[in-house]
């Protein structure tokens, strides 16, 4: 059974994800964007995972389904630890470049 957290937590990434989108040519200034675009849509997949995992009936494709979910957040966590490393790591400790 889909639990309304879940939903509430999918429509507010989906409301994330068309702002990204549609802001995506003003966030030229943050370095490393696609990597955190990256870290974001794969939490994105987590989360429809989630709710396609409670749609879903039987023993072994929820199982499945549970294992994805997991796999994507903890690629989530790694790809922003990645951002996070690239950009504070190479820049000086800085997010923004000196122009």
């Amino acid at each position: 059974m889909v639990q309304s957290s879940e939903v509430i937590s999918l429509v507010l990434s989906v409301g994330v994800l068309l702002f990204i989108f549609q802001q995506w040519p003003n966030l030229k200034a943050i370095p490393g964007r696609r990597v955190l675009l990256s870290s974001f849509l794969v939490l994105f997949a987590g989360r429809l995972l989630t709710i396609v995992e409670d749609l879903c009936q039987g023993n072994v494709l929820p199982d499945a389904l549970n294992c994805l979910e997991h796999i994507s957040y903890a690629g989530s966590a790694v790809l922003l630890a990645w951002w996070c490393w690239r950009v504070f790591a190479f820049n000086g400790g800085t997010l923004w470049t000196k122009s």
